[in-house]
């Protein structure tokens, strides 16, 4: 078996990103003159600044090709490219030759040679989209790209008579694009593989394959190579390609090529190209028995990585062979500039997110956890480099105006602005010595290379030209730095040894080259080196090999980072191949819901958890593996998944007694595959589908792993177990009667029973809690070819089936709520796989999920009624489609999340009242600010203040819920200050209780009901006041350099815990209610406000942007074991209903 090793997110597949090789086919350069700059809120090339976008652009299918740009002259076999709809069986019902269809010459390739053909060739069903394969050997075995198939276990095969059948993926080529499937059966039509050194340029050759919707299409086409290497470095090298004139067409991912001798020449995977056969023949007898052949690269130097001018930028990591390139882990957010710490331990980079999408300064450990934000503003903080320890960190940051140098501890203490002018630094790295920092600036009037002592004094210029130097980085030893300078009309890359002064010019090429690195040992450099318009490849110089090419897969590859040897020898968690799982104790599924999935939404298939409407998802698993089809037990304390994380597909458990996964059955081998794990209703086992012998079969197995035991023993195919509620009959999909229907099987008597009897393919089938439903996927009312699945539910009681979904794409893997109330399903209706939510007879359709990426597997939706009361409001933007903030209410463990208010306004500062059940909150939907109240569910919104001559904000019950008190603002007069208020809780009788000519605000009245805090600006100094309900008695709590920002109450009036801003950073605090006893809850680098006490007073809830953008928080009285209640975009002013 190959070896597995790191078997990382990769550049292939990792966040979707395509990859590019028309530049390796052509020497194709570009003249524009593009020099990427730190400014404002984007990254710019100069003269057209390009914005980083949420979501990178993708194909339907992603794959690692382009179409390649051919160099012969291809115009004289355009006409040849006529494509013709095969013959149609003529027991298939309803598939009609349309009478536009072309006839094909009768030689080679005419319709009768095709019709010989088409049983050969299938449609593959995968979770990604539509492809087609080709049987290869009459047992069942097909060839398709492994882009289509992925990592899916098991995919959909439809035949050209319309059946379709259940296939297990048995081994992948990841290198060489290929993978093999198995179904069951015997006697297929079947095409044999051929030879390459059989074809020549210029002989015809036929592509075959499915549309979409429609029989198969046949298109003939002239070979240009028939064995051509398109990859020149790493191990893509080793793969062959068939170059010809055949374009692409939607489902044709995967259709084979086929010479005049009806052999399979090749496998077709973007326009023009195909896997040649001689790869299919290297390779075929290692991935049939099961074995994978995966893309590897090692971790040497990491990069800032931008597939294509309009998408964001990620970062990546190589070797410094040519190995092959991949994307880091655990990225789930534009970033760039990434560096590891000298220990390597940690890593630093700048990151765009949150709801104002500014750059900020972030560090987590070297594999992409434990991640912390460090710098918390509204501007962009770029560039980040470590100092030679580790202790502190050196960036750029415009919150001045201009781009400045500054530094700070590696937590993110101790700012210290370095530079301090109006021109622009940019580029600043520590000297690995210790001593110093090297740097751009346009000081001068255009941009050289300085050097000053770590505390920003003693500038030094080293380089003086009317041209732009910039981008310094020191070798390890510190006596010389690298830069680049377009003094030669292209940028190329330059070095200055310090002792000396002396200039050496390191490359010279026609083209631009930018952001040098040094290798360890200080004998080499990395750089990036235009190759196209908009695409940077990574390159190698050094003094005794020149220049070599490092990477080939597109995009733009810039700022690279050479890691030290001893990090890239013994740091091999860059890249983790090992799981890294949250805590799913109790208090984990009442912080993020009961629901799982999976989604590739970082690259590889991880199970993620949500709530019933959708809401606070977050990964559970993170590894470099793919987990699928997740489980919940019965009382939602462990789950079950697939897993190919030791090189095969095996059952795993993670429950809250062991937080790490177990693997269940450890003793797999390249002859089997295991997949989707299914509870008994108490638990105590696990059933499941295993592919072995050349059968796939039902077993279960003790929760442990333990008396596995084969219930089906066929020669058939039997998937997708799942419990009958009496806890002895599984219910499974079988092919054994010639299309895949759902059967039933005694646990103990083993005796099978077909449960309908319709025609049709029938799969994944799940239960409803009462035991009388069976949800299904199927294509019964549309059988045949291109059969659409949709959801059906089948009554056992009554044997009646009812059509639960129909759209115009494929609806599958249905799973029911505990209560039997809701039903979830994958929905392709948007183009990609998404979760949707129906109730049980199919109306009300809300989607879970609007992903670009897959999202499969639902299961679970488990009730949070034990958690229903939802005593907590907050305003919130909760996803990146909306502009406004709106009121919600949530459960005390941040699930159940409800919208309660939906205006074109910013709906906030919400109030909760017991007593009468209402909500205060202030919103300027009617132009400016007034105070409005609903009920607890959102209905009967009212404005109560309606007021327009003033803005009227943060609203306060009285304890009796008849009154209320509030801030206010004269809108007529610049000069107004705002000013404490109360009015009846209808609305009248409004009453000024403050007066002073200052600023008045935030008003919160006690338990009680006889005293109001507030916050008042007096003397230059904004501090804690409270007074009597009448405005009298006016007192100072606070008197500190601090500038409080908000403060509450405790339920018993007792204390009062507060947000106070000291060093450019707001934090919570809590002290006696007479001012005393103050002390800090929170010591960070984030902004941390609007603390609210729990109903009982034993937490507080507070607003903080600590991981990126706000969110709401719970800690502890002391401030210790803080969690998350929301994920949303932006979330803040949570309030606890009294």
């Amino acid at each position: 078996m190959v070896p597995k090793g790191l078997k990382s997110v990769r550049l292939v597949q990792a966040l979707i990103l395509p990859l590019f090789i028309c530049c390796i086919l052509s020497a194709c350069v570009s003249d524009d003159d593009e020099v990427i700059e730190e400014t404002s809120d984007i990254v710019k090339i100069s003269g057209e600044p390009i914005e980083i976008t949420e979501t990178p652009k993708r194909s339907s299918i992603p794959t690692p090709y382009t179409k390649p740009e051919i160099t012969p002259d291809i115009s004289s076999y355009r006409s040849k490219l006529t494509p013709s709809i095969l013959p149609s069986d003529s027991s298939i019902s309803g598939t009609a030759i349309p009478d536009s269809a072309a006839i094909l010459p009768e030689d080679t390739f005419s319709s009768n040679v095709m019709a010989d053909l088409r049983n050969s060739v299938v449609k593959i069903v995968g979770s990604r989209g539509y492809g087609t394969g080709v049987i290869v050997d009459g047992a069942g075995l097909i060839i398709t790209t492994y882009s289509l198939v992925f990592e899916d276990n098991s995919v959909l095969v439809e035949l050209n008579d319309g059946s379709k059948l259940r296939g297990v993926v048995l081994g992948n080529d990841e290198i060489g694009d290929l993978s093999v499937i198995k179904i069951h059966g015997e006697g297929f039509d079947s095409i044999p593989l051929g030879s390459s050194t059989a074809l020549s340029s210029g002989d015809e050759i036929l592509a075959l394959g499915y549309p979409v919707q429609g029989s198969p299409l046949g298109y003939v086409g002239n070979v240009i190579s028939p064995d051509t290497a398109v990859f020149s470095l790493g191990y893509r090298s080793q793969v062959g390609f068939l170059t010809n004139d055949i374009a692409m067409w939607d489902g044709a991912l995967g259709s084979p090529l086929i010479n005049s001798d009806r052999d399979l020449m090749g496998i077709m995977v973007a326009d023009g190209l195909a896997i040649s056969v001689r790869r299919l023949n290297d390779v075929y007898d290692i991935i049939v028995e099961g074995q994978n052949i995966f893309f590897e690269a090692g971790n040497e130097i990491i990069y800032t990585f931008r597939p294509t001018v309009d998408s964001d930028t990620f970062m990546g990591i190589t070797d410094s062979i040519g190995t092959g390139d991949r994307l880091l882990s655990r990225q789930e957010y534009p970033g760039a500039w990434g560096e590891l710490s000298p220990s390597g331990n940690r890593l630093v980079y700048s990151s765009s997110r949150g709801h104002n999408d500014n750059w900020d300064i972030y560090v987590s450990d070297a594999d992409g956890s434990d991640e912390l934000r460090l710098t918390h503003s509204a501007y962009n903080d770029l560039s980040p480099s470590w100092n030679h320890d580790g202790t502190s960190i050196v960036f750029t940051s415009d919150s001045d105006g201009d781009y400045e140098i500054y530094s700070m501890n590696a937590n993110g203490s101790g700012k210290t602005k370095l530079t301090d002018n109006e021109y622009t630094e940019g580029y600043p790295h520590f000297n690995p010595n210790g001593t110093g920092i090297v740097f751009s600036s346009n000081k001068d009037g255009n941009y050289e290379i300085y050097t000053m002592d770590d505390n920003g004094a003693n500038w030094v210029r080293w380089t003086n030209n009317e041209f732009r130097d910039d981008a310094p980085r020191w070798n390890r030893s510190g006596d010389k730095f690298v830069f680049h300078s377009n003094r030669d009309e292209k940028y190329n890359i330059y070095s200055v040894d310090v002792s000396t002064g002396q200039l050496q010019q390191m490359t010279q090429a026609p083209v631009d080259e930018r952001y040098a690195d040094w290798s360890p040992n200080g004998e080499s450099i990395v750089f990036s080196r235009e190759v196209g318009p908009n695409q940077e490849e990574l390159f190698i110089y050094s003094e005794d090999q020149g220049v070599r090419q490092l990477t080939e897969s597109g995009g733009k590859k810039i700022f690279a980072r050479w890691i030290g040897p001893s990090v890239s020898e013994t740091n091999s968690s860059i890249v983790s191949g090992n799981f890294s799982i949250k805590d799913i104790s109790a208090n984990f599924w009442k912080q993020y819901g009961r629901q799982v999935f999976t989604s590739n939404e970082i690259g590889d298939y991880d199970i993620y958890v949500m709530n019933l409407d959708g809401s606070v998802s977050d990964r559970l698993t993170d590894s470099g593996s793919s987990e699928i089809q997740p489980s919940l037990s019965p009382d939602g304390r462990s789950i079950a998944f697939s897993s190919d994380n030791d090189g095969y597909w095996d059952i795993y458990k993670i429950d809250s007694d062991n937080m790490f996964p177990v693997n269940l059955t450890p003793d797999g081998s390249s002859y089997q595959v295991r997949g989707k794990p299914t509870w008994s209703p108490d638990g105590s086992k696990i059933a499941y589908w295993e592919y072995s012998n050349g059968s796939a079969d039902i077993f279960i197995m003790e929760n442990d792993g333990s008396s596995k035991k084969n219930l089906t023993s066929s020669i058939w195919g039997d998937f997708n177990p799942v419990w009958n509620g009496d806890g002895v009959n599984i219910i499974f999909e079988s092919d054994r009667d010639g299309n895949s229907g759902l059967y039933s099987i005694d646990i103990y008597s083993l005796t099978v029973n077909r449960i309908t009897e319709q025609i049709g393919f029938m799969g994944s089938a799940d239960v409803s809690p009462n035991g009388q439903y069976i949800l299904f996927e199927s294509d019964m009312d549309e059988v045949g070819r291109d059969g659409n699945l949709e959801i059906y539910k089948f009554d056992s009681d009554e044997s009646v089936i009812e059509r639960i979904t129909n759209n115009t794409a494929r609806d599958f893997s249905a799973s029911w709520s505990d209560d039997g109330n809701s039903i979830t399903f994958v929905s392709l209706e948007t183009g990609d796989p998404n979760l949707v939510k129906i109730d049980s007879s199919g109306q009300n359709g809300v989607y879970l999920t609007t992903s670009r990426q897959s999202q499969l597997d639902p299961d679970g939706l488990r009730s949070a009624g034990e958690y229903s009361t939802k005593p907590i409001t907050y305003h919130s933007i909760y996803d990146d489609q909306r502009e406004y903030t709106d009121i919600y209410r949530m459960n005390e463990d941040g699930t159940g999340n409800i919208q309660l208010t939906d205006s074109l306004g910013y709906d906030a500062s919400p109030q909760w009242s017991s007593v009468n059940d209402k909500i205060l909150f202030d919103s300027d939907r009617d132009g400016d600010l007034e105070i409005y109240v609903m009920n607890s569910d959102g209905n009967d919104q009212l404005n109560l203040s309606n007021d327009p001559e003033s803005d009227d904000v943060f609203p306060s019950w009285t304890p009796d819920g008849k009154s209320v008190v509030f801030q206010s603002r004269d809108l007529d007069s610049e000069e107004s200050n705002d000013q404490i208020f109360v009015m009846s809780a209808d609305g009248g009788q409004k009453t000024r209780l403050t007066s002073l000519d200052t600023k008045n605000s935030i008003p919160r009245v006690s338990p009680i009901g006889d005293a109001i805090l507030f916050l008042s600006k007096r003397n230059d100094q904004i501090d804690i006041y409270k007074m009597d309900l009448s405005g009298a008695n006016q007192v100072k709590v606070t008197d500190t350099i601090a500038e409080e920002m908000s403060a509450n109450w405790s339920p018993d009036g007792k204390n009062i815990v507060y947000s106070a801003k000291i060093d450019g950073h707001t934090q919570i605090y809590m002290m006696d209610s007479d001012g005393t006893n103050a002390k800090g809850l929170s010591n960070n680098s984030a902004m941390e406000s609007y603390p609210a006490f729990s109903k009982d007073g034993s937490s507080i809830l507070f607003m903080s942007d600590i991981d990126g953008s706000s969110q709401i928080y719970r800690m502890n009285l002391d401030g210790t074991e803080r969690v998350v209640l929301t994920a949303v975009s932006y979330a803040g002013q949570p309030n606890w209903q009294y």
